[in-house]
């Protein structure tokens, strides 16, 4: 019987994204993110300790091309996967840890901003479309 390791994180990305591409040509980028882990406890001020969780994932091809253009620098992401961890030594002699999440199925959360909402600092709700709806529209 095999099981299955799955993972769902949400995170910011750590560092800039680099498009690289593979020996065939394939677009392929290597995405650094943090998460945020409550471990439960609370310091001696009685605020809760959080404590930062890194991982990893490559793309390729199209979902490389697509995270590439539209995340923000340091943005947002969803990111589900399969996970996997190791232990090595680094070249300081250090033990490190890497996460590692295989498969990722990626959703960005904070894109890029446009040109046109680059010039104002926040998007406002009157960005938004307009949609108007007759009440045979409604399913119900």
């Amino acid at each position: 019987m095999s099981n299955i390791n799955a993972i769902f994180l949400e995170g910011r990305s750590t560092r800039p994204l680099e498009m690289k591409q593979t020996q065939k040509g394939t677009d392929a980028i290597t995405v650094n993110f943090v998460t945020n882990v409550n471990t439960g406890r609370k310091d001696e001020n009685g605020k809760m300790i959080v404590l930062p969780e890194y991982y990893v994932f490559d793309l390729y091809g199209t979902q490389a091309k697509a995270v590439f253009e539209h995340l923000a620098d340091k943005g947002r992401l969803n990111v589900r996967g399969v996970h996997k961890s190791r232990a090595y030594l680094g070249k300081d002699g250090n033990p490190y840890v890497e996460n590692k999440v295989y498969q990722p199925v990626v959703t960005i959360v904070d894109f890029k901003k446009s040109n046109a909402s680059a010039a104002s600092e926040e998007a406002s709700l009157d960005d938004l479309p307009t949609v108007e709806l007759n009440e045979s529209d409604l399913p119900f």
